[in-house]
């Protein structure tokens, strides 16, 4: 009999946590496009442009080329997962996030 009742205890507690009442009137943060455009060519600038102003010229990352590229870049880094190369240029997760925010914002529109 103990058990049963310590168990519906800690049902009733676990339920209890589970139905918390949150307030649905908050908004998202959702970045400009023109931060978030500054935010990924950050992100470009200290990942992707090293290599390229050696390597791949017509690849250089700046406000004006970017937004042409971006099928690339959504190719290159989500799809297939190729760039950037080397160890010492790996994207952190927020590098990931902030470029995958951009990309989605340019093929939408």
């Amino acid at each position: 009999m103990r058990f049963f009742i310590f168990s519906f205890c800690i049902l009733l507690m676990l339920f209890s946590f589970t139905q918390k009442n949150f307030d649905s009137s908050y908004t998202v943060y959702q970045p400009s496009a023109d931060s978030l455009k500054i935010a990924a060519l950050t992100v470009l600038e200290n990942n992707c442009n090293e290599c390229h102003s050696k390597k791949k010229p017509a690849y250089y990352f700046t406000t004006k080329t970017m937004d042409y590229f971006v099928a690339d870049i959504n190719k290159e880094v989500f799809i297939k997962g190729k760039m950037p190369k080397g160890k010492k240029n790996k994207l952190t997760p927020e590098d990931k996030e902030t470029l995958r925010l951009w990309v989605e914002q340019k093929m939408k529109s």
